[in-house]
């Protein structure tokens, strides 16, 4: 542990020890509710606390006298003297009053515009004087969460799937954190933690995101802010009233989406007349499964700087289990920020809006338009002046547009958290004299319980008897699969099991393919692990074995190293074409046997880097020894006389039947990945790359090499693509993928080393990747010439089933698609269709129609899993 992070901590404990007193109590409204996570702070500093969900509060402070402000959102603010003698406590519960409003006295007709657009249009003009006017800060931040499931199917095989991934079926997690937080302008952030006590799932514990949510930057969640300055555009605002909040008068606007089913905010912004800032804010954000509701407050704590002092974030929503069952939880985070020290930008001053600005910022055209027939006139303005304002208007829209680009393309977020040695072993005495949000009475009693069983897994004994009942070897373990872990050991087993890779093709007959993996963690930043496996096909009787080696290591920038050899079947298509389980039903049940497959004997070195953020290499050399397969079995369920089993050779437009002579090849292979602007975190000192909308490019390049290791290939081949998915303006999602390629060299090329594209001939669509076909056959169009694919969907976020009575409460959503291929020698193949997704929240389909040039070719229906797509943090 760093010296200074250890003379940090201990001087924090020094410093609360001596604060022995303070005060403490409950608040309430003036019915007697109590008020949940109201702000306590000694007036012009940061130094505060938040009450719990019961609405006690406790705020340490050393001797003297203090002007406390008791704060909530929707309240009036008290402000009282408070004098500390000693190490006494003060009780003092309080009864805030709701806000009383008065509304100006105006009289709106139908072309006057609501009282709040004037206060709107001042808080959006200065909202980058505010994004910049602090250069940097540090501070303390304490953070407490809280994560329980709602309602989930009882059943034990959701109850078998939460346990796995460490979820009790009661509270998922109870965590606490305190934290030295520093920012520096624009976007860098470091957490040093000096203080984490978690109960539940640690692993379901998201990084703390909450302070670092800025309405005064344009995109908030991938949402519009209400403070963007193409606002206007996107919300309506309403004034409800203004209020007195000491010398201040604060406007309470209520804030609404103009589009019912659009991402962004709905609820209450307070806006300080005068200075135009946030005072607090009461908002909520929906999402396709998930709903978020953010408070903030804000006050002033250096030199009439405001700074958010209080946060709390509810999430509440559903996930699905195994794709299948729904579970709902809630998600709790109420988060205290104090000890702020900032440092002002001395360019804040050139970010200071003039009147020419002080306007609505409309967002397309129409809505220009609309603006400028809605303004309120008078009978000497003339078309002249219109027309001015309408170019007016133009330029500040244009600027917005171009501002919400550079947010969306943004560098990286540089967010470094560091986790103190000693921050998970801080003892109650710690908490209780720091905790600046009071345990409710549930949460005492789940620490004790927690504490309690912890205290009972960390015994030697009772661990070592548990892990030898779950590490016991049992009469199921041959077919079910087996793992074994011990706490300490570096050492992981698991063994998959005789019936996780039963299946059956017409080359092999029944196949049982079991694997094993032995991993070893060498540190935690290096990890090495072995996967042996085997094949037997009793219709062959022909057994197969290959194993593979890799050491991964430097997880902060990711790479890793491998070994791999042996002698395996593969499908000609290394992608794989249809995945075994799905073969062994239709070939059984329909007499249908898609799957193709040769034997190899092989070996092969790999190596996968980022070599900067973002970009990506693998490199490849393999050899191997193909040999061409027969089938062997004729068994099926059901006998169909107008069918039979079809051969292993595919049937392909440029060579006819796909056979080709057992020999040998050496292959080299190149990838290359960029993702620009790619957003990520470093936690516990991992990588974890976010979601983001931005453009994938990769190029490849394979290289056939005659007569290396008696290899008979000689090619060249060359790729090159690019994928996206990000939301279409307010249309809803798209997603699209273009590649073309050549082999520009193809003296000798074998069918294995054809450039093969993802197929589909059976009714179920698996596979989530947009480089799918829907009905184009698994091997017909595979080509050793040039090729362009080109693969496009959208997902509407209100077409017509959405505006259907009754049906557009089901939030089912209309899928287009289009996938393009061209051949020299197939010509030109078209795939168009629609869909109905998130049908009961789970299933999609297609309906899809197919075309050979100009020419009608087929049609047929997919039946696949929901259109699951991230676009954004």
């Amino acid at each position: 542990m760093p010296l200074r992070y250890a003379l940090l901590g201990l001087g924090w404990l020094i410093s609360l020890a001596s604060w022995a007193g303070g005060i403490r109590g409950t608040l309430y409204d003036q019915s007697g509710q109590p008020l949940p996570f109201a702000t306590v702070y000694v007036a012009g500093t940061s130094q505060g606390a938040t009450s719990n969900a019961q609405g006690d509060y406790e705020l340490s402070l050393p001797p003297g006298t203090y002007p406390i402000v008791f704060q909530y959102v929707g309240y009036v603010a008290k402000t009282q003297e408070v004098t500390i003698e000693g190490d006494e406590w003060v009780e003092l519960n309080l009864r805030l009053a709701a806000e009383v409003l008065t509304l100006p006295e105006v009289v709106v007709n139908a072309r006057d515009e609501d009282p709040a657009y004037p206060i709107m249009r001042q808080a959006i003009a200065w909202r980058k004087y505010f994004r910049q006017e602090v250069a940097s800060y540090s501070g303390k931040t304490y953070v407490k969460g809280k994560g329980e499931l709602i309602d989930y199917p009882k059943l034990p095989i959701v109850t078998k799937k939460l346990r796995e991934n460490g979820i009790d079926t009661g509270v998922v997690f109870l965590t606490e954190s305190v934290a030295e937080v520093t920012f520096r302008q624009p976007d860098q952030y470091q957490e040093n933690v000096i203080a984490l006590k978690v109960t539940g799932s640690d692993e379901l514990t998201p990084i703390n995101r909450t302070t670092r949510i800025n309405f005064y930057e344009p995109l908030v969640a991938r949402a519009v802010s209400p403070l963007a300055d193409n606002a206007f555009a996107h919300y309506t605002f309403a004034l409800q009233g203004s209020f007195q909040d000491g010398d201040h008068t604060i406007h309470k606007i209520q804030v609404t989406p103009k589009r019912r089913k659009a991402r962004a905010f709905r609820g209450t912004l307070y806006i300080v007349e005068g200075r135009w800032n946030l005072h607090s804010l009461d908002l909520t954000l929906p999402a396709p499964t998930m709903t978020h509701h953010l408070r903030q407050v804000f006050a002033p704590v250096q030199e009439g700087v405001w700074m958010p002092l209080n946060h709390q974030l509810t999430t509440q929503g559903y996930a699905l289990v195994m794709d299948l069952f729904r579970v709902d939880f809630k998600f709790q985070y109420a988060s205290v920020q104090s000890e702020y020290r900032l440092t002002l930008n001395p360019d804040r001053f050139r970010y200071q809006p003039s009147e020419a600005v002080v306007v609505s910022i409309p967002d397309d055209s129409t809505a220009v338009a609309d603006t400028v027939a809605d303004a309120p006139t008078t009978r000497k303005a003339s078309a002249k002046e219109l027309m001015a304002k309408a170019r007016a208007l133009q330029r500040l829209k244009e600027e917005a547009e171009r501002e919400t680009r550079e947010e969306r393309a943004r560098p990286p977020q540089d967010l470094t958290i560091q986790l103190d040695s000693v921050a998970t072993k801080r003892d109650s005495t710690f908490w209780e004299t720091y905790r600046p949000v009071p345990l409710t009475l549930p949460e005492q009693k789940g620490y004790r319980v927690q504490d309690s069983i912890q205290a009972v897994r960390e015994d030697p004994f009772f661990r070592d008897s548990v892990e030898a009942q779950r590490n016991r070897w049992r009469w199921a373990s041959p077919l079910t699969g087996y793992q074994y872990r011990k706490h300490g050991s570096p050492w992981t087993v698991s063994f998959s099991g005789l019936a996780s890779g039963l299946q059956f093709n017409t080359v092999e007959g029944w196949v049982l393919e079991p694997s094993l993996t032995l991993r070893r963690e060498l540190s935690r930043q290096r990890q090495l692990t072995f996967s042996p496996q085997a094949r037997y096909g009793f219709a062959a009787q022909r057994g197969y074995g290959q194993a593979d080696l890799s050491y991964a290591f430097r997880p902060q920038r990711p790479a890793s190293l491998a070994l791999a050899g042996g002698r395996y079947v593969a499908q000609l298509n290394p992608a794989g074409a249809i995945a075994p389980w799905l073969n062994t039903l239709t070939t059984l049940l329909q007499e249908r046997n898609w799957m193709r497959l040769y034997a190899h004997t092989f070996a092969e070195a790999r190596y996968a880097t980022e070599w900067v953020n973002g970009v990506y290499m693998e490199a490849t050399a393999r050899w191997e020894a193909r040999e061409t397969l027969m089938n062997q079995a004729a068994f099926r369920l059901i006998d169909s006389p107008r069918r039979a089993y079809t051969s292993n050779a595919p049937t392909n437009l440029e060579i006819g039947e796909a056979t080709f002579t057992d020999h040998r090849a050496l292959v080299g292979h190149l990838s290359v990945r960029y993702v620009p602007n790619q957003k990520y975190m470093i936690r516990n000192g991992r990588k974890r790359v976010l979601d983001t909308d931005q453009p994938t490019f990769q190029v490849e390049y394979r290289r056939g090499m005659s007569g290396w290791l008696g290899s008979a290939v000689d090619y060249d081949f060359l790729s090159a693509s690019v994928a996206q998915t990000f939301p279409f303006r307010r249309a809803g999602l798209t997603r699209y993928l273009v590649r073309g390629g050549a082999f520009l060299s193809h003296e000798a090329v074998y069918f294995p080393d054809f450039y093969h594209f993802q197929g589909n001939q059976t009714l179920l669509r698996l596979r989530e990747r947009i480089d799918n076909f829907h009905l184009l056959p698994y091997y017909a169009y595979s080509t050793r010439d040039r090729f362009v694919e080109a693969h496009v969907e959208h997902r509407f976020s209100r077409l017509l089933l959405a505006r259907v009575p009754l049906i557009g409460l089901l939030d089912w959503r209309e899928v287009a698609l289009v996938n393009y291929l061209y051949t020299p020698t197939a010509g030109h193949y078209t795939e168009i269709g629609l869909g109905i997704d998130d049908l009961f929240q789970l299933l999609r389909i297609d309906f899809v129609a197919g075309f050979r040039g100009t020419a009608y070719q087929q049609f047929g229906v997919r039946l696949g899993l929901a259109f699951r797509i991230s676009t954004g943090n």
